[in-house]
């Protein structure tokens, strides 16, 4: 209850909420989809886990609810929580344990496929409809990078933010920034921030650094680039979507791995705090910065979820490429003791 008591007391409950709700909703609708199309009986459609808050049931006889518990979701398919049930599986044509090795693999494999295309298609209709940012000698200076500790983070200032003036004064190139951070020597400087459409002003105290060569200056904390809108038309877009999600696979994949060797800590996994932290930042950065944290949240769900881990949709996977190459699945007491491992692993990183 600790993490629900954080996310409500930070004010991040209507960002977080709107975030996981379209992540879940596009995964589960991946597994729905591909049920269907199999020929599978979708029983439960769920956004939420727990007490069902809301139903109603479709002409296929599937109930679509919302849960007490806006946390998670799931589909529940005819058949599929049969294993750990010594009885014989059901027999029905719509049940998902008498479905081919094949088709069992894609429903599974459809809920991460459905996060990418999710990713896919935000960034797309991101750069069709407002742009992409690019680097421009005539755009506005944008916020690309805030030092840990430093006087910008703690006056609040987040990447993205476009810097529009110091003490009144418009800011034409980085050097003028510079320039007047420099002049300040400590005094407060009032900055003048673009966020969200609105213009607001925040205070920062540069702080006095000396420099390896014994020089004092001073700083505050942030890197920024001038950056502008670049409209993109239909089929440049599909390039630059497809572009940036392959890059963004590349750093996710690197970053998984350094934490796996150690050259990371695993606190940067983050966890519902942490999302819902993120979600308020780029929310508050407007349509373009909450859109982009969403497809790169959409396609780290996807790639986390075909780890080969119990409980994870790789988890599935695993045991069929196991069924695949026996020619028979594991035994049911083999599958509940890879089951439970799954859950310990789950509450370790809890």
């Amino acid at each position: 209850m600790d993490i629900l008591h954080t996310i409500f007391a930070g004010n991040y409950i209507v960002p977080f909420l709107v975030a996981i709700t379209i992540l879940i909703f596009f995964h589960e609708l991946g597994h729905y989809a591909a049920a269907r199309q199999c020929g599978i009986e979708v029983q439960v459609f769920s956004i939420g886990i727990g007490p069902r808050i809301f139903g109603r049931r479709d002409r296929h006889g599937t109930m679509w609810q919302l849960a007490a518990l806006p946390i998670g979701g799931y589909v529940k398919m005819r058949g599929q929580n049969d294993i750990g049930n010594e009885e014989s599986p059901d027999d029905h044509p719509g049940s998902f344990v008498g479905k081919s090795l094949l088709k069992r693999s894609w429903v599974v494999f459809a809920g991460p496929f459905a996060n990418f295309v999710l990713a896919f298609l935000l960034l797309y209709g991101l750069y069709v409809s407002f742009g992409q940012f690019t680097p421009s000698e005539d755009g506005d200076w944008v916020v690309i990078q805030i030092s840990s500790d430093s006087p910008s983070e703690k006056a609040g200032i987040i990447p993205n933010d476009r810097i529009v003036s110091i003490d009144g004064k418009t800011m034409n190139t980085f050097d003028d920034l510079v320039t007047a951070v420099q002049q300040s020597e400590g005094s407060l400087l009032r900055i003048g921030i673009a966020r969200a459409g609105g213009v607001k002003q925040v205070s920062v105290a540069p702080a006095e650094v000396i420099t390896d060569s014994g020089e004092k200056t001073w700083r505050i904390g942030l890197a920024a680039r001038q950056i502008a809108f670049v409209p993109l038309g239909p089929i440049e877009g599909i390039f630059a979507a497809a572009r940036v999600l392959y890059d963004l696979v590349g750093l996710t994949l690197t970053a998984i791995g350094e934490i796996i060797i150690g050259e990371r800590s695993t606190n940067e996994l983050g966890g519902p705090v942490r999302i819902a932290e993120l979600s308020t930042n780029f929310a508050q950065q407007g349509v373009y910065g909450f859109v982009i944290f969403l497809a790169a949240l959409s396609l780290n769900l996807g790639i986390i979820n075909l780890f080969p881990l119990p409980v994870l949709d790789g988890g599935h996977l695993l045991l069929y490429g196991i069924e695949a190459a026996r020619g028979k699945p594991l035994s049911i007491r083999a599958q509940i003791i890879f089951w439970r491992i799954g859950i310990v692993l789950l509450l370790s990183f809890a």
